[in-house]
């Protein structure tokens, strides 16, 4: 099959991008223009890069689009904030075929689609590797000033949203069989289709007792110790009080291995990690929040407790690039 020249690719990527109307410029000039409102802008930027974060045997390049939007949507909401738009580079292994840029085309707009976003523009690239996705994500604060990591005060409470350690089982799972995972939904598709928390961003970024947040996509031990390190305090979790989803449980029995571990390291959950003070903490739980421990005056230092006993740290506690 004849590789299409850049320009007929980016046109042929675009074809299945849902323009919106609020652009006054978009992906179609050196630089797209932005209408802005008077709300302090947000730019967050990350990658997916084939063989580090997927490889095509488990995931399709549909999957692969959707993702690579996402996270940095998780980004954005991590910070108390909405997105606007992306901005998208592609880096194409050579004889890339036209159906595969299709299908991450279509990824990339379903995902903005369900998140309100539009795709302002980017760059498309021939790559001497394998397949790479850089995004630029564009986002306005829903409240009066961001959520930083380095806001946490010593007796705040930690709340996480939704389920730990669910996407990491879900990539075991695929890496051991396609099919045994197929039973596993919910794990599978943490993994392959994360979705970021918005609606309780925007609701957290309206609480003054919120004092630090981040979301989980290193690992909760690793993402809480950067919220740790930046506010200069330390932390005690229970680990028994860490939400996992009952196929968490089953496929942990599965995988031999502890659901609670993956909990704590697995990464790629793309839950909201949350600092608030014990005053504003009352019925935070109906916004889908579970309170996991507190923030202590020993700075940097973790206690995890396990049937009420210190436990030792695990020597690995997230994902590292190098």
């Amino acid at each position: 099959m004849m590789m299409l020249d850049e320009f007929s690719l980016i046109r042929l990527f675009l074809s299945e991008i849902r323009a919106k109307p609020c652009l006054p410029l978009g992906p179609s000039d050196d630089a797209c223009v932005l209408g802005l409102p008077s709300n302090e802008v947000v730019l967050t930027t990350d990658s997916l890069v084939e063989g580090v974060h997927f490889t095509r045997d488990i995931c399709s390049f549909e999957d692969v689009g959707y993702k690579a939007v996402m996270v940095n949507i998780s980004d954005i909401s991590a910070m108390g904030a909405r997105p606007l738009s992306i901005l998208i580079s592609l880096f194409l292994p050579e004889g890339f075929d036209k159906k595969a840029l299709l299908e991450i085309a279509r990824g990339v707009s379903m995902a903005c689609e369900s998140v309100d976003c539009s795709v302002c523009g980017g760059n498309m690239s021939r790559a001497n590797g394998g397949l790479a996705i850089s995004i630029t994500a564009v986002g306005v604060l829903c409240g009066d000033k961001p959520i930083l990591r380095s806001g946490a005060k010593p007796g705040d409470l930690i709340y996480v949203s939704g389920y730990l350690g669910s996407s990491a089982l879900g990539l075991k799972l695929l890496l051991r069989s396609s099919n045994e995972a197929m039973r596993f939904g919910f794990l599978v598709s943490a993994f392959k289709r994360p979705s970021p928390r918005l609606a309780l961003s925007e609701a957290l970024s309206k609480i003054e007792g919120v004092h630090a947040m981040i979301d989980i996509s290193d690992g909760f031990l690793q993402d809480l110790s950067h919220i740790l390190r930046q506010s200069r305090v330390g932390a005690v979790i229970e680990c028994e009080t860490l939400p996992v989803h009952e196929q968490a449980l089953e496929a942990s029995r599965i995988l031999g291995v502890d659901p609670f571990l993956e909990a704590l390291t697995g990464g790629e959950d793309y839950e909201l990690l949350v600092c608030i003070a014990p005053s504003f903490a009352q019925g935070i739980e109906t916004l889908g929040l579970k309170k996991v421990g507190v923030i202590t005056e020993r700075e940097n230092q973790i206690v995890l407790l396990r049937e009420g006993k210190p436990i030792a740290l695990p020597e690995r506690t997230g994902f590292r690039h190098f």
